[in-house]
């Protein structure tokens, strides 16, 4: 790979370039830039960088970072290949993605406790990474209420407890509610209906499940319930009370005939969409709802101790 010196562009169309294009120079790391491009940059140049601030003329050696951001404000025309600052961009980016995903289902399973310590340089060790990525994961964490800052500049784990939690059952209730009796009002696909119908049928009949398939077909169902709706606000918002919720229903499957139960439930929901009954939906959905809300302090206990036993 070779650069060559582009035509000497205005303040204005450099400025614009970095406007343009802010994240590739904030995403700028060494590490990332090896891992990405080993052997693939030279280690000199030999014209003025950034005006002048950095002069290579004397054969001087100079950092991979400056020579990235020179490319960026100097793009060349002769320049052949892909754009090294935005592969970086997008590698930082993507390492970021997938531990943000790892952190968020430890989290979500309880894998954590409460007020468990994430700190940047044990999750450098562990995914084998710069802190860029570690930094941007565990932002986008904090953004989202998984994580906490701390006081010495480190993270904590935010774990929903008994309060927060009564609080989110509350407010799917209400999310649910308008849910079926939109549904019923308004009237549903008979087709997506019998769909969901024939899986909760089978499950009664054969309910052998381990309790993570049947606590995401739980939360399959609701949220298909939702999508017919046709409001994704709604089901954003439901998406998200259920990722926090899914070790509770996970345990609340331990509980004997639960899955038996949630199955009449399930399909009496549907029985009264189908017949147009706005009322007896909202009952029905109302009690399988309830049903899980009422054993969210023995959930809480349940989920403490499977976080602090591992």
């Amino acid at each position: 790979m070779s650069y060559s010196v582009g035509p000497r562009r205005s303040e204005e169309q450099k400025s614009a370039a970095c406007v343009a294009r802010p994240h590739v120079i904030a995403a700028i790391n060494l590490s990332d830039i090896r891992a990405t491009f080993p052997g693939r940059f030279p280690c000199r140049l030999t014209a003025p960088l950034l005006r002048g601030r950095f002069d290579s003329r004397n054969g001087r050696r100079l950092p991979t970072r400056f020579m990235i951001l020179y490319a960026i404000m100097n793009p060349s025309p002769n320049f052949s290949g892909d754009d090294p600052a935005v592969m970086v961009a997008s590698n930082t980016s993507t390492l970021s993605a997938s531990i943000v995903a790892t952190l968020k289902d430890r989290i979500i399973a309880w894998r954590y406790p409460p007020e468990h310590r994430l700190t940047e340089d044990g999750l450098c060790k562990e995914f084998g990474v710069s802190r860029s990525p570690v930094r941007e994961a565990l932002r986008v964490l904090a953004t989202n209420g998984f994580v906490r800052r701390t006081d010495n500049r480190g993270y904590a784990v935010r774990q929903v407890m008994l309060k927060e939690l009564e609080e989110l059952y509350d407010f799917r209730l209400a999310l649910e509610l308008y849910a079926v009796e939109t549904l019923a009002t308004s009237g549903a696909s008979a087709e997506s209906l019998a769909s969901l119908a024939k899986v909760w049928d089978q499950l009664r009949r054969r309910p052998k499940r381990k309790v993570e398939e049947l606590a995401n077909l739980d939360a399959c169902f609701h949220e298909q319930l939702a999508a017919l709706v046709g409001n994704s606000t709604l089901l954003g918002q439901l998406k998200s009370i259920n990722e926090r919720l899914l070790v509770f229903r996970m345990i609340d499957f331990e509980t004997a005939d639960r899955v038996t139960s949630t199955c009449d439930q399930h399909l009496a929901i549907l029985d009264r969409i189908e017949a147009r009954d706005a009322e007896g939906a909202r009952d029905a959905m109302r009690k399988n709802i309830r049903d899980g809300r009422n054993i969210v302090g023995r959930s809480i206990k349940e989920a403490l101790a499977r976080s602090y036993g591992q």
